[in-house]
């Protein structure tokens, strides 16, 4: 993995008398003034982008997309932000989606999610491994935040993105949290099925190997009290330190926690990587994001046994 260079210090530009570096009188810095104010720079972005040119972006690395289902928000949005997830993949030399739609999810019965990855082939569907899907939200949906139902939606997006930080549900309050959390997966599965082999036959790109299932069920078993690859403490570190989805199963503790260590070391301005997120950060958490990349389960060794 290539080393990004790591961002510098800003020095203190003043040499005249004793300068403090702590806000006066006790006052606390709000973090989230600066997320607001980036965020209001990127609706005006997203305001002006055309979903048509985000579809030839992803042509010229022979990526089929197509951002042309729901509101014209939800394709501006949507679109907008899934170019800037790939370019932080690009800037971190990782592997893109094979496909990228937008759609309505009452079409694969799956109204709540925000986005789903194909690891396996649905035929009935037609959607190959490799495939990545947002919701437009087409279907009225409702979530309680703050005493008040909130329709969800990508108008919405923010304010029930920033909630389920609040509640610890996701990793990060950020807005492209679900486009590299859906990446993220894709990038997994790639990486998996080229290590150990991929469990579906005719997939050129990957060595058939029906072993490989094997793996796979045991990376998506929910991490509750009969896993017996995740120790109760394990799996308290990860809902505590990632997130409560992140301890849904191994493979959601790896979209979760890559999905965090981006978006912490990324510049909210830019939406690009300031340094390596992989060279920093928690170690534990790290090696556990390791593990279950690399497959390393049954093996009766590290965090994942």
């Amino acid at each position: 993995m290539k080393i990004l260079p790591v961002c510098q210090n800003f020095n203190n530009p003043s040499s005249k008398g004793n300068v403090k570096t702590s806000p006066a009188f006790g006052a606390k810095l709000d973090t989230n003034y600066f997320h607001q104010k980036a965020l209001s720079w990127h609706q005006g972005m997203i305001a002006k982008t055309n979903p048509l040119d985000i579809e030839k972006y992803f042509a010229q690395f022979s990526i089929p997309a197509t951002f042309r289902e729901g509101t014209e928000y939800a394709k501006k949005f949507v679109s907008y932000c899934c170019c800037q997830a790939s370019e932080i993949f690009r800037q971190m030399q990782f592997e893109l989606p094979k496909k990228i739609d937008l759609i309505n999810f009452k079409k694969i019965n799956n109204n709540n999610a925000t986005g789903c990855c194909y690891y396996l082939p649905n035929k009935a569907d037609n959607y190959s491994i490799g495939t990545v899907l947002f919701n437009t939200f087409e279907e009225k949906i409702f979530q309680k935040i703050r005493n008040q139902n909130i329709e969800i939606n990508w108008e919405n997006f923010p304010l029930i993105q920033a909630n389920s930080k609040d509640t610890n549900f996701l990793s990060s309050e950020h807005f492209l949290s679900p486009f590299i959390h859906e990446f993220a997966h894709n990038l997994h599965y790639d990486i998996l099925y080229k290590k150990i082999g991929c469990p579906e036959l005719y997939q050129n790109q990957y060595r058939f190997d029906p072993r490989s299932m094997d793996i796979i069920k045991k990376l998506n078993l929910p991490l509750d009290e009969k896993n017996p690859h995740v120790s109760t403490d394990v799996k308290i570190f990860i809902q505590n330190r990632i997130s409560k989805y992140g301890a849904k199963s191994l493979t959601e503790t790896f979209a979760e926690g890559f999905t965090q260590n981006i978006l912490d070391n990324m510049d909210i301005w830019k939406l690009r990587l300031v340094r390596n997120p992989f060279s920093i950060g928690n170690k534990t958490i790290n090696e556990i994001l390791n593990e279950i990349l690399e497959g390393a389960i049954d093996d009766k060794k590290g965090f994942i046994k």
